[in-house]
């Protein structure tokens, strides 16, 4: 899924710049379509905000502290569907017929919905995933995720099959980011260890230089598109991945080794290119159903390739 790096309320129109284009808001919530952002990134009373319209003009979903609604993923914060209402907004984001469709937004919005009513989320401590400084936003964070589904709804041509909101727990209470660059074996930002990855931690994107072709697959659903750049900034052709945790990877190159490591499990089998040295006759490292957290890519000869991975 679409993953924003950051969020909290002054990013938003920076990051949906793509898809919404975001106008001052004239005081009438009533002929806001579904799919509108309404914002305010002003941090004074009432403080910053942001909710998205699901019935045209009569209802938003939103995480808020106050008012009841399913646990949300901050503590304290509820996610619901509750009536429009006025919050001194200062911003509407209206989605780009170019970028989303009306088909994308009902996606988006009906997986929104699913995710208010599902009661698993529970409570977290921590900051949101999406935020850079400490302290949840899970106004921007639900409402980012809502977006995410539109846009993989989009790139799929309509073929996306979202994520359970269930397993989206935790997503937008953990802090995720990209680890710092690995060379075969060798750790740049010099902490020692000969992989990358955070134990613990689903591996989200992964970015290789100098393999040729790599493919990801996501936990519970498909293999995403072969790659083969090395891209933080390009999204669809600079990583293999999709915003969720990946179980399995791939790699054609046969003078490539490259290994996973089960989210709190052990090392699989060495893979050289597409033969598993531990002889069954899979082409892939990893186990399907199984999140990695860390992987290992290297030559026994020549020269090494460069990888990261966003957990």
């Amino acid at each position: 899924m679409a993953v924003f790096t950051y969020g909290y309320t002054g990013s938003m129109m920076e990051q949906l710049a793509q898809w919404y284009d975001f106008v001052p808001f004239d005081g009438n919530l009533y002929d806001c379509e579904k799919g509108t952002i309404l914002l305010r990134t002003t941090w004074e009373n009432p403080p910053a905000h942001t909710c998205i319209v699901s019935v045209a003009g009569s209802m938003v979903l939103e995480a808020s502290d106050d008012f009841d609604g399913m646990p949300g993923d901050s503590s304290g914060w509820e996610v619901a569907e509750k009536e429009i209402h006025q919050n001194s907004w200062e911003w509407v984001g209206i989605p780009r017929p170019d970028a989303l469709s009306a088909e994308a937004i009902d996606a988006g919005i009906e997986w929104g919905r699913a995710y208010c009513a599902d009661d698993s989320h529970g409570y977290s401590q921590g900051s949101d995933r999406m935020d850079p400084d400490s302290g949840g936003t899970d106004c921007s964070a639900l409402v980012l995720l809502i977006v995410g589904i539109m846009i993989e709804f989009m790139r799929s041509g309509g073929n996306y099959v979202p994520p359970e909101p269930s397993e989206v727990r935790g997503w937008i209470s953990e802090r995720a980011e990209w680890c710092g660059d690995m060379v075969g074996l060798a750790d740049t930002t010099e902490t020692g260890d000969d992989y990358a990855g955070v134990m613990g931690r689903p591996i989200r994107y992964i970015a290789i230089e100098g393999v040729g072709d790599y493919q990801a697959h996501d936990k519970g659903g498909d293999w995403w598109p072969c790659v083969d750049k090395y891209d933080l900034g390009d999204e669809e052709f600079g990583m293999a991945g999709a915003g969720v945790p990946i179980d399995m990877l791939r790699i054609a190159d046969p003078t490539v080794s490259y290994q996973a490591h089960e989210l709190d499990g052990e090392w699989l089998p060495v893979m050289v290119g597409l033969h598993d040295t531990g002889g069954s006759d899979d082409d892939f490292a990893g186990y399907p159903g199984c999140t990695i957290d860390a992987v290992r890519i290297w030559r026994e000869d020549g020269e090494q390739p460069r990888y990261n991975v966003f957990c």
